[in-house]
């Protein structure tokens, strides 16, 4: 009985690892809603209102401010506002927050700023060479000619809940003038109002007193809109991860139906008997589903306890990553009750089918000897059912990805076709599988245990391709990921390198002079620099006379660019540009300050960008006019945070210079695209660590199974060291069957999903990591060997006397 139980041990262990994805996952989402929601509560206090700008690119001007304040019982009113900024300075080159200071903040040093040109950080500023005494330099760039903007630091504070969710970010805390100088605008975007009278009448009033441009909810409401939409912007991420629990689950029912079929085909003897001795096919069904619900119910519940702890690691990890959440786990009813419901259910149904199977079993089998029944057969249905799914799922998929259709739509109808092609595959598996082991074996490679490990693998191929496809899913999905990932990279990087062609600009406030340009050339990690002189001019061409913006650039121009397009064509007697109603190839005369060059135009951007001349066009028409721009490329494979700061701090040198990296821009996409990849890669880990367990209960069990077949190749010569090999090998197939075919889908599946998401944003550039299908590939293949050893192990074990002795 015992050793009855300890076969159970991989369902349990797949049921584990599933439910415990299921619950952290539930878990999960609940303490991350949990702690924003704690978060909103506390920023709206004890307010009685709360006044939010429908717009948060227009705050709610000072003067609404004021006249809120003014309302009837309104006793005081807390306005905060977040913009954001670019330090640059001390070698920055760094996003920062800017918030209006508190009324009464919390100070840690020093004291609050008061002064038009002072500013108080939070302690990861000060962390970053910002502390009391030092200067910052910042500018709003969403300011188009805004000026960089030097403040002194008076103070390190903690930030409250009005002022920001972020403390691990850089913030600076600045008076409501201060803010509006650098700016452009004052205001607020949110205001927090504290009355004595009713809620109710405060929100009319004060409604009046906004009019349009504002929201005025009461604190109820408020915290209820807030958790709705916090509702909201989890429910993605939830369906998210709930995908891969899914994934992780069907794997897992793999597992389980594999055990139970073959358990129920080793207790041939002992049902019959028990057939024999009055037992009737319901109790027969009865006692192996019992089995399985007390193994899912086990399994269910250390999942479910398993899942506490991933998800405290987890919340761990995004704290230490910089995430604003607390690190307490929040444990619901429903997150414990669905996933030791969904780990029942799911092993229950798994076992379903081998129950059924076990009471077709006649009790005249108690008399014959319990051998294997080969299933070699693969019924005509399956072939042309399987055939046809693949063919619709993949015509289905090439049309969303080929179409011109919407987005969403592409990618649900992407989704589907993709689904129900791989259902092909699935239903194909035994044959594909077959045929593929069948090929292997007729290279006769790896001896005599080669040829029995192709044998095994022929004998029942359902029972096969279903060990395999759980590991097909996973290597699948990974290939998926990756190549989409990949793709995404290419095409984004094509797109940023066609709009922003350079790596950083450095812009000031009035011409550079030759000791800017020279330490420009001389940082560290820079490559090449250009510099670009820009003035205002006028174009005539296609019978009009417009005013332009003319950019002269200096002869390197043509070798900072990425992009090469972006300067072809250009020359002493080309400009590149754009201007209304001229076209490709017409000529055009610009003049600046009444000089005049006749160029001709190739047409390229936007007409709102201006056009592009040559220094020596430039110097013609504007003899004295110096350059005021360098744009800079960095060395290739270079760190381009480190150069921009590099860069920065050499700039920090000249007065009113500032530094705008495009570079750490691409750098960010990349890191938050290699973030996902590898967030989504871990995931998919999970379902391939259930697969080998598939791989390993299979063949474990059957060394029980084949005892008798063993003994007897022991008996003729077989070694112990051929069992293992056979093991071996046999695993080795089904993990590089599974790897190949897995591989060859995801790499399909990867390419069509990219062209169905960004087709109608962007030229999609194909790009598969063929480095990382080999890396998927070996890990696989490693997997399904390490499967193998203890079986293999086992069997090798096994003695030929015994196993040619009469049970």
């Amino acid at each position: 009985m015992i050793h009855e139980r300890r076969r159970l041990v991989p369902t349990m262990i797949a049921v584990i690892i599933g439910v415990a994805f299921v619950a952290s996952t539930l878990m999960l989402m609940d303490s991350i809603k949990a702690s924003t929601l704690r978060t909103q509560a506390a920023a709206v206090g004890d307010a009685a209102v709360v006044v939010t700008a429908k717009d948060r690119s227009k705050p709610i001007p000072q003067a609404t401010v004021d006249k809120v304040a003014k309302v009837e019982g309104v006793s005081s009113v807390e306005a905060t506002r977040n913009i954001f900024l670019q330090r640059t300075d001390n070698g920055q080159s760094a996003y920062v927050s800017g918030h209006l200071v508190a009324p009464h903040p919390d100070i840690v040093k020093g004291r609050a700023p008061s002064g038009p040109d002072e500013v108080a950080v939070n302690q990861s500023s000060a962390d970053n060479h910002a502390d009391v005494g030092s200067t910052i330099t910042v500018n709003d760039m969403s300011q188009e000619k805004a000026k960089p903007v030097t403040l002194t630091v008076v103070g390190v504070l903690n930030p409250n809940a009005r002022t920001t969710n972020t403390p691990t970010s850089q913030e600076i805390y600045l008076p409501a003038a201060t803010l509006a100088r650098i700016s452009g605008e004052s205001g607020a975007d949110v205001l927090y109002v504290n009355s004595d009278r009713r809620a109710a009448q405060v929100v009319e009033d004060v409604s009046a007193a906004t009019g349009s441009i504002a929201t005025v909810r009461t604190a109820d409401e408020e915290r209820a809109f807030q958790a709705e939409h916090a509702s909201q912007g989890f429910a993605a991420m939830t369906i998210f991860m709930g995908a891969f629990a899914v994934i992780a689950l069907a794997v897992a029912a793999m597992v389980i139906v594999n055990t139970f079929t073959i358990l129920v085909a080793q207790r041939t003897r002992t049902l019959a008997l028990a057939r024999c001795i009055g037992a009737t096919r319901k109790q027969v069904r009865r006692s192996v589903l019992s089995e399985a619900l007390t193994a899912g119910l086990i399994g269910s519940v250390v999942g479910t306890a398993l899942g506490v702890g991933v998800t405290k690691l987890m919340l761990m990890g995004l704290k230490a990553a910089g995430s604003p959440v607390d690190t307490s786990v929040s444990v619901t009813v429903m997150s414990c009750v669905i996933p030791i419901a969904v780990g029942v259910v799911v092993t229950t149904l798994a076992a379903l089918r081998p129950a059924r199977r076990a009471t077709k079993v006649a009790p005249v089998a108690a008399l014959q000897p319990m051998t294997e029944t080969p299933t070699r057969r693969i019924g005509r249905v399956r072939i042309v059912l399987g055939t046809l799914l693949f063919l619709a799922g993949a015509a289905l998929v090439i049309a969303c990805a080929t179409a011109d259709m919407e987005t969403k739509v592409a990618v649900l109808c992407g989704v589907a076709g993709g689904f129900i092609s791989f259902a092909g595959v699935l239903v194909l598996a035994p044959v594909l599988i077959g045929a593929l082991t069948r090929a292997i074996g007729a290279t006769h490679v790896g001896g005599v245990p080669g040829e029995l490990a192709v044998e095994n693998t022929q004998r029942n191929p359902s029972r096969t391709a279903t060990t395999a496809s759980a590991l097909l899913i996973g290597v699948t999905l990974i290939a998926t990921v990756a190549t989409g990932a990949a793709t995404g990279r290419a095409s984004v990087t094509e797109v940023m390198n066609s709009q922003f062609p350079v790596d950083a600009t450095v812009e000031g406030q009035g011409p550079l002079d030759a000791a800017t340009i020279q330490d420009a050339k001389k940082t560290n990690g820079v490559a090449q620099v250009a510099t670009v002189t820009t003035l205002t001019g006028t174009v005539e061409g296609g019978g009009n006379a417009k005013e332009t913006i003319v950019r002269g650039v200096s002869p390197e121009f043509s070798k900072i660019v990425r992009d090469q397009s972006a300067t072809k064509g250009l020359d002493g007697a080309h400009a590149v540009g754009s201007v209304p109603g001229v076209s490709d190839g017409d000529k055009i005369t610009v003049t600046v300050n009444g000089n005049k060059v006749d160029l001709t135009l190739v047409v390229k951007g936007r007409d709102d960008q201006g056009i592009v001349v040559t220094q020596d066009v430039m110097t013609k028409l504007a003899p004295e006019a110096k350059p005021t721009q360098m744009q800079v490329r960095y060395n290739d494979g270079v760190d381009h945070s480190k150069t921009t700061q590099a860069l920065s701090k050499a700039m920090s040198a000249h007065q009113g210079v500032t530094v705008t990296s495009t570079a750490d821009q691409k750098a960010q996409i990349d890191k938050i695209i290699n973030t996902m990849l590898g967030m989504v890669v871990g995931l998919l880990v999970i379902s391939v660590i259930i697969a080998m367990v598939g791989v390993a209960n299979t063949l474990g069990l059957s060394v029980v199974e084949r005892t008798r077949e063993i003994g007897l190749l022991r008996a003729l010569g077989l070694t112990r060291r051929q069992v293992r090999s056979m093991f071996g090998k046999e695993a080795l197939m089904l993990s590089g069957i599974a790897a190949i075919l897995g591989i060859a889908l995801g790499i399909g599946y990867g390419i069509a999903g990219s062209h169905a998401l960004f087709d109608s944003i962007m030229t999609v550039r194909t790009s598969v990591p063929w480095l990382q299908m080999l890396a998927v590939a070996v890990v696989a293949v490693l997997a399904g060997w390490l499967a193998s050893v203890i079986p293999g192990r086992r069997g090798a074990k096994i003695r030929p006397a015994v196993a040619l002795a009469e049970e």
